[in-house]
């Protein structure tokens, strides 16, 4: 009897081992058919985006070369191939990539504002951008020969699915060859530059002498000049009045900012007044329809930033920040840099609109919504502002317009 005992035990655990064994084998098949997925997937995302880079290099460098009629269509050409990379690359962790995506992000932004005119610095910015890309080129093309040779795996090893001991090709996928310094910080004066270049018109430093004057409302005789220079990628001629510093773009002769280092005493003046000064003042601008986004009232001063509208949409790169004193009504701060290197701007008219307070998260009191163009992640996208509380704090949530996807949130 205990030997049939010890006969049944071991048939069960022969049984078991039987169904461990099986259901292993399975297991390792779906592993290997995801490795495979996976691994197909990568090699496709990687051998896209040499494609797309090597277009985009021949693009830069036929841009170089155009004639002016021709400019559009060859910014068109390189901004088409540079979306194409960004598409590519984000099949990718974003930590393996930072140099690739700074690169094709400022790219694009150099690209994407061409209209119908180039100059020679243009140009050469251009070619220099061309040879960064072909460098960069060369070295997506020996990762993916190293991935097809077996040099390197599309798996990770560090994973749960563990095909290959070769080192991960994410490991080796960013580049630099020790022009990036050089290189990125091209990108916001190529891209200010472009703009200018295309839509404004250059002024002598005395026209933009007598812009400053007129601004701070004085004889053009007591301003002292700094020459040329560049504040947050817009090309101006600087002023010095006593304590104030006025800033004129080269293009267009804008006020591009103020400052002052003359302390703001008293507060005789209402936040109404306040508020009618800074309407004024973007109206003083050419900003025919706008709108204050936020306030933050300090002791003597009120700050406000306010953004343009534009076609019903509220047009946030070119937000204008400004501070007003109290005590006098006068400007001791402002900065309309954006405003300079971005306005106007060509929008679309998007007439539907969606009920987006139940996309709000119940801890936020939902006070309103509009249409706004914004910069989220060196994109930009057309979404829903919706401005909200928490407690006492003012928060806004941005959602994309056209996925109802939520993209980022700011407490102010």
């Amino acid at each position: 009897m205990r030997k049939r005992r010890i006969i049944r035990i071991i048939s069960y655990i022969s049984a078991f081992a039987v169904v461990f064994a099986a259901s292993g084998m399975l297991l390792n098949k779906a592993k290997a058919a995801y490795e495979d997925v996976l691994g197909r997937v990568r090699l496709s995302g990687l051998t896209s985006l040499c494609e797309y880079v090597h277009d985009m290099s021949s693009g830069l460098r036929i841009l170089a070369v155009s004639a002016n009629e021709n400019v559009s269509d060859a910014a068109a050409f390189v901004t088409s191939r540079t979306m194409g990379a960004l598409g590519s690359i984000a099949c990718f962790e974003s930590v393996n990539t930072e140099n690739i995506t700074t690169f094709l992000n400022g790219v694009m932004g150099f690209a994407e504002k061409f209209s119908d005119s180039i100059d020679e610095e243009q140009r050469k910015t251009a070619l220099d951008f061309s040879d960064y890309a072909q460098e960069l080129y060369y070295h997506l093309s020996d990762v993916a020969n190293a991935v097809v040779s077996g040099e390197y795996s599309l798996v990770e090893n560090k994973g749960i699915y563990k095909k290959s001991d070769a080192e991960y090709f994410e490991n080796k996928l960013d580049f630099s060859n020790g022009r990036e310094n050089e290189i990125f910080s091209y990108f916001a004066d190529a891209s200010a530059r472009v703009m200018q270049i295309n839509n404004k018109a250059l002024i002598t430093e005395q026209e933009a002498k007598e812009n400053a004057a007129a601004f701070l409302d004085i004889h053009a005789q007591l301003l002292r000049s700094e020459g040329e220079n560049n504040y947050k990628g817009v090309q101006i001629y600087r002023f010095y009045h006593n304590e104030t510093t006025v800033n004129v773009c080269r293009y267009g002769g804008g006020i591009c900012s103020v400052e002052t280092s003359h302390l703001c005493t008293g507060s005789e003046l209402s936040f109404v007044q306040a508020e009618k000064a800074a309407e004024s003042l973007m109206k003083k601008l050419g900003c025919g329809d706008f709108e204050i986004i936020h306030s933050e009232n300090n002791d003597f001063s009120v700050r406000f930033v306010m953004a343009p509208v534009i076609n019903g949409i509220l047009f946030l790169p070119a937000t204008v920040n400004t501070e007003i004193c109290l005590g006098e009504c006068a400007i001791i701060g402002f900065d309309a840099s954006g405003l300079a290197l971005n306005y106007p701007a060509n929008l679309e008219k998007l007439t539907e609109t969606a009920d987006v307070s139940k996309l709000i998260p119940e801890n936020l009191v939902f006070q309103k919504s509009g249409i706004c163009y914004a910069e989220i992640d060196g994109a930009e996208k057309y979404c829903y502002l919706a401005e909200c509380l928490l407690r006492d704090e003012k928060v806004f949530v941005f959602i994309d317009y056209y996925s109802l996807r939520t993209l980022k949130t700011v407490i102010l």
